[in-house]
């Protein structure tokens, strides 16, 4: 292939002189690729060149014929394209042509009538004649054909010599469509009954039947005869037109499963890349062996791990598992490897030694200081839950180390194990003291408190009574107060919003059943400081609070004034169109999720594929933060220096305040939109508490501000509106 990627790039300069000159030079060597010379000539026939080149390709005819001496399967496709790309129509060309056709299919009692079709009898413009002649032999009754403009594939339904066309149903149109011959030469291609699009369009059920039965064939089918493709190609190709929607997901998760296991086919290691059939099938000792060669110590950990849990039976060859110690070992003597790493290397040798690990096992759950650390460097899910099952076998202190873990990890499949140990062994009061420590600091331990928020509403648990359930609500709205504002939490707060809102407020309704009004009151209040909630959801959690207490309509009666002030958002038109701008950015992170979701879903089963439900979770989360701040877009209204008065403090204006009894520093503030706000630059937003309290204040008058007093000297116009 030396000559290839030269060919390429005269192609790509558009030079036919230079291609010209590159072709001599390729028709003097010696020896011949058949696979080079096709991938040649086929590269030239796509090109704006073909034209120009198609008056010298008589020269290719020497290296056709010297390929066709030393038997190459490549011959006939060859010879093919010479004459697809030939533009001289000589007589050399026509001899040639009803000669190859003579020796291919000279007995048929059509021949001659087929040579008249083609133009080889009388000789006319006969480019394409070989490939054309084959299709006019294929346009039988049953048999099928591809459409190049569009229609897909297509079974024959009748063809007429005398008329010179074909009644063909394609699937992509709908009825008959009666194409001629000459038509056909130009936008048709011959496909077997066995082709994979043969076979989808000919009889879907029965391809379906085997695509159940023996997926991977089905999978190896289509690489075979539409090339390599992704998972998401994969699906545009099957579901629905072979395996229905509904089964889809689970019906694949098998079948990649299967892939994994099948020598032919080489799976990617990513969601983007492509399924292809090997060239050559290698056993799966060679592809571990091509993967582990040269790597990090990590990376023949990951590999040989993967290895022995999903072809446990090619252990049973002495010689297999000997070279996979031998890899092992060779990994223990690295220098700079973590802790943690080391462990599970020598975890995984005992397995295959077939020798106990338990002394290690005890050594590492003694010796270790920091678990967490250790805990979180370990890779392996399975050898992490031994671990903890080690920990409660030699530590005394178990429970205590489980609470850390528990808090503070954040994968929440081990946290589910966690709790279960917990739960199994009796240590209730364990439990009691994290959920005190998640209620007392909610910021602290963001991830855990809301998933086993959600844990213990969705499946009670034994020890938590309706106080207890109340209190850890209150603790998820304390810490979406918290958070909601920090560019750090924006995750966390996404998923709170969600948790609390999803299913029609399923969560927020078994909590709030046949509570009391006090905690109904505090549960509002709470609602109300959180700005990521919309006036839709407050009305929603105002409705739902009043059907579990109709006194809570005196309370919303008693709360109205706040939120009516509230209910108009006051920005400036930078501020307004920052909010504008993240919107945009929104949307655009929403397509991108799709596209997150589609590929996560491509990975396989969707009860362990964490990246499909993190990608499913943050498109709802996207979501509901555009639904927010669309909600307040349409309640803005935009400030403007002729409608701000001088005479009280109102929004938009800027206030100068002196301390009262002399000693302090003075202040100012510019009260403005929440979209506005700036600390640092003492703007400060009009539903601020500092600003509620300026709001209708007149020159002179005093203020107490966090616990001091100031005497209001003057009001003016807010730079930002100037």
């Amino acid at each position: 292939m030396n000559y290839l990627e030269e060919f390429r790039s005269r192609i790509k300069d558009n030079n036919i002189w230079q291609l010209m000159q590159l072709w001599e030079e390729y028709c003097c060597c010696d020896v011949i690729e058949a696979e080079e010379l096709r991938q040649i000539l086929s590269a030239i026939h796509r090109s704006p060149l073909e034209q120009e080149f198609g008056q010298y390709v008589e020269t290719a005819i020497p290296l056709w014929e010297q390929i066709k001496k030393s038997g190459e399967k490549d011959e006939k496709e060859i010879i093919n394209l010479i004459f697809d790309l030939q533009t001289s129509n000589s007589e050399l060309f026509g001899d040639l042509a009803i000669k190859i056709l003579s020796e291919r299919y000279g007995s048929e009692k059509d021949f001659e009538a087929n040579l008249a079709i083609v133009s080889l009898k009388p000789m006319k413009d006969f480019r394409g004649a070989l490939r054309n002649f084959e299709l006019l032999r294929h346009l039988r009754v049953g048999h099928f054909v591809y459409h190049k403009a569009g229609w897909g594939v297509g079974e024959i339904l009748d063809t007429s010599p005398i008329c010179e066309q074909a009644s063909i149903e394609f699937e992509n149109v709908s009825g008959v469509k009666h194409i001629t011959f000459r038509n056909a030469f130009r936008t048709l291609i011959p496909i077997e009954k066995s082709h994979f699009l043969a076979r989808r369009f000919g009889n879907a059920d029965a391809f379906e039947k085997e695509a159940r039965e023996n997926p991977v064939e089905a999978i190896y089918l289509l690489l075979k005869d539409l090339g390599p493709k992704t998972a998401l190609g994969i699906k545009d190709e099957l579901c629905e037109l072979i395996i229905p929607q509904n089964i889809w997901s689970s019906w694949w998760q098998s079948t990649r499963s299967k892939l994994k296991k099948e020598d032919r086919i080489e799976c990617p290691t990513g969601s983007h890349g492509y399924f292809r059939i090997r060239k050559k099938a290698k056993s799966r000792e060679e592809l571990l062996e091509e993967e582990v060669q040269g790597e990090e110590p990590l990376t023949v950990l990951m590999s040989i791990y993967s290895f022995v849990r999903d072809f446990p039976d090619r252990l049973e060859q002495p010689l297999v598992r000997e070279n996979l110690i031998k890899h092992l070992e060779t990994c223990l003597s690295h220098s700079g490897i973590k802790v943690a790493t080391l462990f599970e290397l020598k975890m995984l040798l005992s397995d295959l030694n077939s020798s106990s690990y338990e002394d290690e096992m005890k050594r590492a759950v003694l010796e270790t200081e920091d678990v967490l650390a250790f805990f979180s460097d370990m890779s392996i899910t399975s050898f992490r839950k031994r671990f903890l099952l080690a920990i409660v076998a030699y530590h005394k202190s178990w429970p205590s180390l489980f609470a850390t873990l528990f808090l503070n990890f954040p994968l929440n499949s081990h946290r589910e194990f966690l709790l279960k140990q917990l739960v199994s062994s009796g240590q209730v009061s364990t439990l009691l003291e994290c959920v005190h420590n998640m209620i007392a600091q909610p910021q602290s331990f963001p991830e855990a408190l809301v998933w086993f928020f959600q844990k213990a509403v969705n499946e009670p648990l034994s020890f938590l009574d309706k106080g207890k359930l109340c209190s850890l609500l209150e603790a998820v709205l304390v810490l979406l107060h918290q958070i909601e504002n920090l560019s750090t939490h924006r995750a966390i707060t996404r998923k709170i919003h969600s948790v609390l809102t999803s299913n029609r407020y399923l969560i927020t309704r078994k909590v709030i059943d046949q509570t009391s009004l006090e905690f109904l009151k505090e549960f509002l209040l709470l609602v109300s400081k959180c700005h990521t909630f919309s006036s839709h959801d407050l009305h929603i959690i105002q409705s739902l609070a009043e059907v579990v207490q109709p006194e809570m309509k005196e309370f919303k009666r008693f709360a109205q004034p706040a939120s009516s002030q509230e209910e108009t958002i006051w920005t400036t038109e930078a501020g307004l169109e920052s909010v504008k701008q993240k919107i945009n950015r929104l949307y655009s992170e929403i397509l991108k999720s799709a596209n997150e979701i589609e590929d996560a879903r491509a990975l396989g089963d969707l009860r362990e594929n964490s990246e499909f439900k993190f990608a499913l979770e943050r498109r709802g989360q996207l979501q509901s933060e555009v639904r927010f701040l669309l909600d307040q877009v349409k309640r803005a209204k935009i400030l403007s220096p002729e409608g701000v008065s001088k005479e009280s403090v109102q929004v938009g204006c800027q206030v100068h305040l002196s301390s009262k009894d002399g000693q302090g520093p003075a202040v100012s503030y510019s009260i403005l939109g929440p979209w506005d706000a700036d600390a640092d630059q003492q703007v400060i937003s009009h539903q601020s508490k500092i600003a509620q309290q300026l709001i209708g204040k007149r020159v002179g008058e005093s203020i107490e501000l966090n616990g001091q007093y100031f005497t209001l000297e003057s009001i003016g116009l807010a730079k930002a509106l100037i």
